[in-house]
């Protein structure tokens, strides 16, 4: 689906990213980990084609329209009158066009992503006065009405209360099971990784010192 290629990016002096490769395989949960600073969201930024590499490859058989993205902070202003149902179906005209009729087809994918992610009681309130957890559904909901082939997830649990902490991982396990897609899921708070990660990248200033097996020792990466 994606790879990178020996991909660094740099920051004036400071490598974000240093000489990094990683395949990117259909099916795959992997879980992204790694401190702060890291180079964990400059990895996202790299695969959704926000910001180019400063050297290396990166190739790609999926084009942007085919991801969807959950970023780690969400700002929109309390008096931008949009609505969650508004919001949520703003994925399906990414995909479409703007100007092309939707279907009945398209209206009842809303509606069923919008009972699978639990918001549709939310649906006609303002998106700015959701709370926390609450936005970050809405907007994966948004990206999987595009019916993404890959996810991508920068730190869905963070400032979650722990019922929500559990209810977000519970939401992404049955995305992942019933609509079989590859996700990325970025966290570097050990206790949420999810335990169905198919495969485990572990990010420290900048360089990828781990790649495979879930159930390594992670405690010595963060020594």
């Amino acid at each position: 689906m994606l790879s990178l290629q020996e991909v660094t990016v740099r920051y004036r002096e400071r490598k974000a990213l240093d000489s990094v490769t990683l395949e990117i395989k259909k099916g795959e949960f992997i879980s992204l980990m790694g401190p702060n600073g890291s180079g964990k969201t400059t990895l996202l930024s790299l695969l959704t084609g926000l910001i180019s590499p400063s050297s290396g490859k990166i190739v790609r058989e999926i084009s942007q329209a085919e991801m969807g993205f959950l970023p780690q902070e969400v700002s929109i202003d309390r008096r931008f009158p949009v609505r969650v149902r508004d919001v949520v179906f703003m994925g399906r005209v990414q995909i479409k066009g703007p100007f092309k009729r939707f279907t009945r087809d398209d209206f009842e994918l809303i509606e069923r992503v919008m009972e699978d992610l639990r918001i549709r009681h939310l649906e006609k309130r303002p998106f700015g006065y959701l709370s926390g957890g609450e936005k970050k559904k809405v907007l994966i909901a948004k990206a999987l009405v595009s019916s993404p082939s890959l996810l991508l997830l920068d730190e869905p649990t963070t400032d979650l209360d722990p019922p929500a902490q559990e209810e977000m991982i519970e939401i992404v396990e049955r995305i992942y099971r019933e609509r079989k897609i590859t996700i990325i899921w970025v966290t570097h708070i050990l206790s949420h990784l999810p335990s169905f990660t198919t495969r485990l990248v572990f990010l420290k200033d900048g360089k990828k010192i781990w790649d495979g097996d879930p159930r390594v020792n992670l405690e010595e990466f963060y020594a």
